[in-house]
């Protein structure tokens, strides 16, 4: 299937792997405004509740992606986003 021919804009979407209680995986996929990332950054200066934060108060070599939590448990994704 052609880009142009999906019934949607795909600008990012992430597939999740829950892993059940009895062993079996159960596989999630978020498209688009169902994905909701948690970052978790080390910040130069204090940043205020609904300020932006930029790359020059944050130190980006110490910001990750916290990965889907489920049954207390991080679970496994990929994820992939577009900029363009």
């Amino acid at each position: 299937m052609k880009v142009e021919e999906l019934p949607l804009e795909l600008r990012a979407f992430r597939a999740i792997q829950r892993q059940l209680p009895d062993g079996s995986i159960e596989p999630i996929v978020e498209i688009n405004n169902e994905i909701n990332l948690i970052l978790e950054v080390r910040v130069k200066q204090a940043v205020q509740a609904g300020e932006p934060v930029t790359f020059d108060k944050i130190h980006p070599e110490e910001c990750f992606i916290v990965p889907p939590i489920y049954d207390e448990q991080p679970a496994a994704y990929f994820l992939c986003q577009t900029f363009l």
